[in-house]
């Protein structure tokens, strides 16, 4: 009897261990992760890149037991650049509407105000920048007809839209003989409207790497307006021109086939052509970024329900940054590779190397 006594204190206590090292694992690996916020800065109101980052922040909100977001109305790249750069205590819980052209621009020094900054990291491309030049007038049908006349873009601190449009305007008139006018796009299209400027330059999206549809404001512009419409292409090479100009960032260009943009676009035309991406300092946590990369692949459906561009939104696109691996988040690097996401550039254009 003594043996057996003996046997069954000694089961109880092997069993006691094994059930104690059990319940130690599973305590572990249900053991929730602490909460943690960010902050989404997109563009303006009403921008499809503001429809999506709200989007984005209520699915991480569904979706995530611990990552809480908040998207709130910033500016554009590279204010968001200079927000991080000076603001460090903003790095560990924000996530900016970027690109590598403002990337670009700041870690080589083309930003005068702010001192470069090498702590930025992309997490995905949501989309392609699509713009061009519309006029009403019937005198201006090319770029070579804009001598004399009124130029409209958007605001000084908008290079995509602003600095580049002229570089290329440069390219076939010297822009001391045209008028510019520096208007936000809804300001900017009722100007054309009423012959306020003779020319603006539109902006758009890309519905895929192929296909391009407007943006909010150009798209209520082109529904409304009665006039007849005249769409100027510039060359690739003047485009190529002008961004030597301003250093030699490689902007791209599409020509988008009659009626694809919208239906009254009767002619192919010529787009400028650059990478949207999201982004985020390096300080932000790995895990962070997983879950923002994992939710933004995951629900391409509810970015198509904000706005037609959210087709975009796929595998075969997300990891199309323009940039090297270094260059994206550790997190995002993580997520990416998990689903067989290439890490490369639009339209086949080669991966930037700049540093």
């Amino acid at each position: 009897m003594a043996i057996i006594r003996r046997y069954l204190v000694s089961s109880m206590i092997l069993m006691t261990l094994i059930l104690g090292t059990i319940s130690s694992k599973t305590a572990c690996a249900s053991s929730p992760r602490e909460p943690y916020e960010i902050t989404i800065y997109t563009l303006s109101v009403g921008s499809t890149n503001y429809l999506f980052g709200v989007a984005l922040a209520e699915l991480i909100n569904k979706h995530s037991t611990w990552l809480r977001a908040r998207a709130v109305e910033g500016m554009n790249p590279e204010a968001h650049q200079r927000m991080l750069a000076l603001e460090p205590e903003k790095r560990k819980n924000t996530v900016v509407f970027s690109s590598p052209l403002a990337q670009w621009r700041i870690e080589t020094g083309r930003l005068s105000d702010v001192k470069p900054y090498f702590g930025h990291r992309q997490i995905a491309s949501w989309g392609i920048a699509a713009n061009g030049f519309i006029s009403l007038n019937p005198k201006i049908t090319k770029l070579e007809d804009l001598k004399g006349k009124r130029v409209g873009v958007d605001l000084k601190r908008f290079f995509g839209r602003c600095g580049l449009p002229l570089a290329v305007v440069k390219q076939y008139v010297p822009l001391s003989d045209v008028n510019i006018e520096y208007l936000p796009p809804v300001d900017g299209f009722d100007a054309l409207r009423n012959g306020l400027v003779d020319v603006y330059y539109a902006i758009g999206v890309m519905k895929s790497p192929t296909i391009a549809t407007p943006s909010a404001a150009t798209q209520e512009f082109l529904d409304t307006v009665r006039q007849r419409l005249y769409f100027l292409s510039p060359s690739p090479e003047k485009v190529k021109a002008a961004m030597k100009d301003l250093g030699g960032y490689p902007i791209s260009t599409i020509a988008v086939a009659p009626g694809t943009f919208h239906p009254k676009q009767d002619t192919s035309w010529v787009l400028s052509y650059e990478c949207l991406t999201w982004g985020a300092d390096a300080a932000v946590p790995e895990d962070v970024v997983y879950e923002v990369s994992k939710i933004h692949l995951d629900n391409q459906k509810k970015f198509m329900e904000v706005h037609p561009s959210g087709t975009f939104i796929s595998k075969e696109t997300v990891g199309l940054m323009g940039v090297e691996e270094e260059l994206v988040h550790p997190g995002a690097l993580k997520c990416y590779r998990e689903r067989g996401v290439k890490i490369g550039a639009i339209g086949g254009n080669p991966i930037l190397k700049w540093r």
